[in-house]
Formats: structure tokens, C-alpha cells, sequence
């Protein structure tokens, strides 16, 4: 199976009812024989379909940001005189309040692989544990043809992502996020969006964005 990480941009849809901390959402890309492609949520592709996973992770609250600073009304004409030349300058933009030198880089992250090559990135590095399907035979001895199915329990191999490459990650996940907006439900939109917001500051706010700079 083809590992997600090599797309541009993910397709990301969420489930009907709202996400909630710490939940994991599967997103399924499905491609059938003749080559069209569906997303199923939290739900496998049919049989004889090409089936690609996503697991992302829902919010969490593990970056915290400065409190929005919105910009001055601008000044009125008959505000516009000399008496009002000794105005205090705009506070900047919410995005810009950290220097170069100020800047950190940006929390870590990990891509972890399940049993069967899906990848997936993680801010917690945990492993999730997944159940395996084992082959099984009948008592004639013939593969797939009984009714009973069995697994086992195998955990997903996380590994850290090397600073080098964390910006491209988190602008990977950035870019997720943003097309949840575009292509998620309206019901979950509060969520996808609060989700967008977190990951672009810390993008915004981290030498991620030092590193874009021409």
C-alpha cells in the first residue's frame, strides 16, 4: 500500500459526530477498478477496491499560543490632524509577535507505520495497538474458507522525525488540516478549524517560518 506521506495534500474528513480530545479518526481512500476514488470515514473500502489508510489524530492542547491582539480601527479624516501625530504605533499581528532571534523550533513529531505500511503522523509518539488478521484454515485444510477469523495484537512502529525535516512535517500536517476545512462536514467544522488554527501558529510561530523566508 502506497503511504500517504508522499501526498501533497491529504484529503481529510472527520466523523458525524464531534471529535473530541485525544480521539483517533481513520480516513479511507478508496480506488476501484476503474480508477475512481472515494474517502469513507471510520469505514473500509469494499472488496476489490484499492484501499489507502489515514489515522489522524484529533486537538490537542499541547502548544499554547498569545491571545489574539486584534489591529486599530483606522483613524477617522477628522481624527487626521497634527494634534494626533504622537498616536501610538499598531500592536503587530498576532503571527509576528516573535523575532528571529525569539523563535523556537517546533515541537516534535513522529511518523508511526501499522502492520500493513500505513503511515501516519504523531505528536505523542504513543504506539497504537491493532489487531492483525492471521490466516486460517478449515479443518480440510483450506485457507479463507471457514467462517471463524482470528488476529493478533501488534503495535504500530513510531519513530521521531529528525529536525531537519519537522518543518515539512508540520506544514504537511498544516496542510491536512486546511483541507479538512475544505472538504469536511459542517457539523464538524468548529473543530477542523480550531485544529487549522493550532497547527499554522505553530508554524507561524516557530522557525518553521524563519526557514520559509526567501
Amino acid at each position: 500500500m502506497r503511504a500517504w506521506m508522499s501526498l501533497p495534500v491529504l484529503v481529510l474528513l472527520l466523523s458525524s459526530g464531534v471529535a473530541t480530545a485525544q480521539q483517533e479518526v481513520v480516513i479511507y481512500k478508496c480506488t476501484d477498478a476503474s480508477g475512481a476514488q472515494t474517502f469513507q470515514n471510520n469505514e473500509r473500502c469494499p472488496k476489490g477496491s484499492r484501499e489507502e489508510r489515514k489515522v489522524l489524530e484529533a486537538p490537542t492542547p499541547s502548544y499554547a499560543a498569545p491571545a489574539y491582539v486584534p489591529p486599530p480601527m483606522p483613524a477617522s479624516p477628522a481624527a487626521a490632524r497634527p494634534a494626533a501625530s504622537a498616536a501610538a504605533a499598531p500592536p503587530p499581528a498576532v503571527y509576528d509577535t516573535a523575532s528571529d532571534v525569539e523563535r523556537l523550533p517546533p515541537p516534535v513529531l513522529y511518523e508511526c507505520t501499522t502492520y500493513d505500511k500505513d503511515r501516519y503522523l504523531s505528536e505523542s509518539g504513543e504506539a497504537q495497538q491493532r489487531c492483525a488478521p492471521l490466516a486460517t484454515s478449515d479443518l480440510g485444510g483450506l485457507s479463507g474458507s471457514g467462517g471463524a477469523s482470528s488476529c493478533q495484537m501488534v503495535s504500530d512502529r513510531c519513530q521521531r522525525i529528525p529536525d531537519g525535516a519537522v518543518c515539512a512535517a508540520w506544514k504537511q500536517r498544516l496542510g491536512e488540516a486546511e483541507a479538512g476545512l475544505r472538504f469536511g462536514r459542517s457539523e464538524t467544522r468548529e473543530v477542523v478549524q480550531a485544529e487549522r488554527d493550532r497547527v499554522a501558529r505553530i508554524v507561524a510561530e516557530s522557525t518553521c517560518a524563519q526557514a520559509a523566508k526567501p
